[in-house]
């Protein structure tokens, strides 16, 4: 029963040791040249002396052959230890620390080694930085955070990755060197472009995609990389669907010619006429009111004739009532060509479902005097 109880202890005591042994610090043993301002050893001539320089203050220095003397000041950062001349092996301990060998070989009467020993440093310091920032940090699968990301990390090679939305990742081999600072910054490309649109006419509604991005003309960024649906609408424009493509990084630029609707020719059609309509109707007036006037006249110097006193007064006067006559009848068929192409107008605007490309006038002779002619 006794003999069980030690072994659980001893059990427990072993386990508990093992995972704190894997925990151990190591030393950095190298030899050194000889520092100066050391004085020349004259003290134990029989021996040699072993000089070993630390800045940690709590070494314990032993020989497998035993010290002659230990003249160390480690609060100083220097241990003084007086060897024999024999080959022997000094063991360095330190609390935490797995024990250091320093081999040394058969010495000379008053001959003196260097060393230097510290905690040997195997993890360095990592800096990665991105443009943009705010991307995940992936070493060797494993997430270590978002940059910019800085981290102590164990010396080696790591594949990192770094990975953001709308970004593409970027992977790349980095390499982590002991006891110094390893800085790295990566651009990231993006997986987005810029689109920009323009219409014949503008401020057409813009739809990307199913939905409303605003009108035209109009610069949308961060539209993902690939090809889109672009549908334009405007008020008497036929809807333009189309499809954009879109380039990493770049800017992708259309513009988008829409045709009128047939509801917006006839529209413009009606307009023109009705402006044609406004013109021959006070064309009309204006002729027929000219008519008015020359009747006028025509009526005074008729009357002129019938009272002239001569004939040659009577020859001149009835000369002016001919002309007058003439004119009258000019202004009086303009009035009523006027006023037919003003009922036509109205007749166009209203009846006619397609818009009259084009109208030519001319004046035709005919066998009861001249005729306006109209060629459509």
């Amino acid at each position: 029963m006794k003999s069980s109880w030690w072994y659980r202890l001893s059990l427990l005591i072993l386990l508990s040791v093992i995972p704190l042994s894997g925990q151990l610090k190591e030393f950095e043993i190298k030899e050194v040249e000889a520092p100066p301002g050391i004085p020349v050893f004259i003290d134990y001539p029989e021996n040699a002396a072993v000089y070993i320089f630390s800045s940690m203050n709590n070494l314990d220095i032993s020989s497998n052959l035993g010290l002659v003397a230990d003249k160390s000041t480690p609060r100083e950062g220097k241990y003084l230890l007086i060897v024999r001349l024999n080959r022997q092996i000094l063991t360095v301990k330190a609390p935490g620390f797995k024990e250091g060998k320093i081999p040394l070989p058969a010495m000379g009467q008053r001959e003196r080694k260097f060393y230097q020993v510290e905690e040997l440093i195997t993890d360095g310091t990592l800096m990665i930085n991105s443009i943009p920032e705010g991307a995940e940090v992936l070493l060797n699968g494993t997430q270590y955070g978002f940059t910019p990301y800085e981290g102590i990390l164990p010396e080696g090679d790591y594949e990192m990755i770094l990975r953001k939305e709308m970004y593409h990742d970027k992977i790349d081999q980095i390499v982590v060197e002991p006891a110094d600072t390893m800085m790295y910054t990566f651009r990231l490309t993006p997986k987005f472009g810029t689109l920009s649109l323009t219409s014949e006419p503008t401020g057409a509604e813009i739809f990307l995609d199913n939905n409303l991005v605003g009108k035209t003309p109009l610069k949308i960024e961060k539209v993902p990389s690939g090809d889109h649906e672009v549908y334009a609408r405007l008020e008497f424009y036929e809807d333009v669907v189309k499809t954009v493509t879109i380039q990493d990084a770049q800017t992708t630029s259309d513009n988008i010619i829409m045709p009128k609707t047939q509801d917006a020719l006839n529209l413009e059609k009606r307009a023109r006429w009705k402006k044609f309509r406004s013109a021959t109707m006070y064309s009309s007036i204006g002729a027929g009111a000219a008519g008015l006037g020359l009747k006028f006249l025509s009526d005074s110097k008729f009357e002129a004739y019938n009272n002239a006193t001569s004939t040659a007064e009577a020859t001149d006067l009835r000369k002016q009532v001919e002309n007058f006559d003439l004119y009258t009848k000019i202004a009086v068929i303009s009035c009523g060509t006027f006023a037919g192409w003003t009922l036509f107008n109205h007749w166009v605007v209203i009846k006619t479902p397609e818009p009259v490309q084009s109208v030519e006038l001319s004046l035709q002779p005919t066998p009861n005097g001249i005729g306006l002619c109209m060629r459509f």
